[in-house]
This record gives structure tokens, C-alpha cells and sequence, in this order.
């Protein structure tokens, strides 16, 4: 119970302080920094006792990895911790994606990580907005939330439409082979999802991922239309030739014909739905 007054306050404190604006790569600009490591870890080890959250954050990885140092997973928490309480951006990430990726269910301990991810994304923080659309979508690490995933999708698209746009299909795509046996109205909410998206890449001339969306197709010959489209457009990825190969295969000619018809409608409008695709001829 103590454990979770003491969470619940230090999200507060986080939810009511503005976080401070990390270096840009810190960490990775401690890499390539000139001179030797020795020195620039002894540097930051000084910085860090000093107090200076940034190189409590990089002493924190070093540790984590045990690069330059003697790995040392306890002290690298306690590192962390302080440049948390200092509301260091890439520290706060780091910790939320460190309790998300090791829990094995969802706990009070993943409530936390899923707090600080929500604060950081709440500020416009691109990779925790990333990480938690993903998760929500595919109910991995966090419950199924296939509605905060697709406005987490839409609050990324504002900055990195692209990424959105991609990963937004992605992992819709994903969802809908996973929950596809056995949840028909978790598969629907994810179908029109997906329609939204496949919209926005068509606009942004995106294709990457392209095939996944004949997911959100019910018969056969719709989604291998949906493939055809892609190449149409565009994707030449591995992936989908090996689909259209196999599907020029298993449909007969008329069949095929059909398809190319279907292809040509597809390239020239967007459905808003698989219901508002021409039946077969």
C-alpha cells in the first residue's frame, strides 16, 4: 500500500512540474565525445555526484550496459532515479520503458511506467506517443486500447506524419492477425481503423507496409485486389511479390480479371469500408 501512495504522489509531482528539456542524443553524444572514455566518464561521474540530471541520466546507461563501466543494474536504477525526480525527459523515458519491457503482466508497477509514458506523451514526447500507440493497439505490454492507440496515432501525425502513417498500419495489421479468430468486434474496430490510414498513405503517396491493409478486407479477392493496388502504386517490397505471386496461382483467370477491376476501382477511390467496394462482376 506504501508502494502505491509513494507512486501515486511522485506522479502527481511529475503530472503538476514541466519536465526539463534533455540534450539533444545525449547519451549518444557522450559516444562520439573526443578524448578518452576514462575521462569522460570520470567527468560525468563528477557531474552526476554534482547533481546535473543529463549525466546522471548517461552514468545510469552506462551502468545499465556496462559500457566503460562494470555492469551494475542496482546502481544504474539509483542513477535513473535521480535524474526522474529532476523530471530529466530521457530519464523519465528510459524508466517507463524499463518497468513497461520487464513486467510480465499488467501490475502497479506497469501502471507507473504507463503514468510516465502518458505524462511525456501528453507533452508531445514522439517516442513514448510511438511506444504506447503500439502497445495499446497489439495489448502486449499494456491492456487493449485500440481507441488511445488510434488517437495517439493521430496526435503523431501532427509531428511525423510519415511514422504515423506507417506504423499507425502497421500495427493495426498486426492487432487484426492476432485477435482475427476469436473477437469479430475487436477485428471491426481495427478494419475501419485501418481504412483511415490507408487513406492518409494514399494522400502521402506512403506505401511502405502497403499489403498489411488487405487485412482489413473480409473476402479473398478484395484483399488480393488491395495487393494489386499496392504494386500499382508503387511498393515493391519482397514480401509482396511472393503474396501476388502465390495469389496469381491459387485464382483462376476470370478470377484474376476480376481482381485487376477491382484494383483499378481501389487506385481511383478510397472506400470509406470493405462494404462500399463493387461486388464481383
Amino acid at each position: 500500500m506504501l508502494k502505491i501512495m509513494v507512486i501515486a504522489l511522485f506522479t502527481l509531482l511529475l503530472s503538476s512540474a514541466s519536465f526539463k528539456a534533455s540534450a539533444f542524443d545525449s547519451f549518444e553524444a557522450f559516444l562520439t565525445r573526443p578524448g578518452s572514455l576514462t575521462d569522460n566518464l570520470l567527468s560525468v561521474i563528477r557531474a552526476a555526484k554534482e547533481g546535473n540530471a543529463e549525466s546522471q541520466y548517461i552514468l545510469a546507461r552506462l551502468l545499465y550496459i556496462g559500457y566503460g563501466v562494470k555492469r551494475d543494474k542496482i546502481n544504474a536504477e539509483k542513477w535513473l532515479d535521480k535524474a526522474v525526480d529532476a523530471r530529466f525527459i530521457d530519464a523519465v523515458y528510459m524508466k517507463g520503458l524499463i518497468i513497461l519491457q520487464n513486467e510480465e503482466s499488467y501490475n502497479s508497477d506497469s501502471k507507473y511506467g504507463e503514468s510516465l509514458m502518458l505524462l511525456l506523451a501528453k507533452d508531445d514526447h514522439v517516442d513514448s506517443i510511438k511506444f504506447l500507440a503500439h502497445a495499446y493497439a497489439i495489448g502486449d505490454v499494456l491492456p487493449l486500447n485500440p481507441q488511445k492507440s488510434n488517437d495517439l496515432y493521430h496526435q503523431l501525425f501532427k509531428f511525423k506524419p510519415r511514422d504515423a502513417v506507417n506504423q499507425a498500419i502497421e500495427s493495426f495489421a498486426t492487432a487484426i492477425g492476432l485477435y482475427r479468430v476469436n473477437n469479430d468486434n475487436l477485428i471491426e474496430q481495427y478494419r475501419q481503423s485501418l481504412f483511415v490510414w490507408h487513406k492518409k498513405a494514399i494522400e502521402f503517396e506512403e506505401y511502405k507496409r502497403c499489403s498489411s491493409v488487405a487485412y482489413a478486407y473480409q473476402d479473398t479477392e478484395t484483399q488480393t485486389a488491395w495487393r494489386y493496388f499496392c504494386k500499382n502504386a508503387g511498393q515493391r517490397d519482397h514480401q509482396l511479390s511472393l503474396e501476388l505471386t502465390d495469389s496469381e496461382v491459387l485464382l483462376s483467370t476470370k478470377q484474376q480479371e476480376m481482381v485487376r477491376i477491382k484494383a483499378q476501382w481501389l487506385k481511383q477511390n478510397a472506400p470509406d469500408n470493405y462494404k462500399d467496394i463493387p461486388p464481383p462482376l
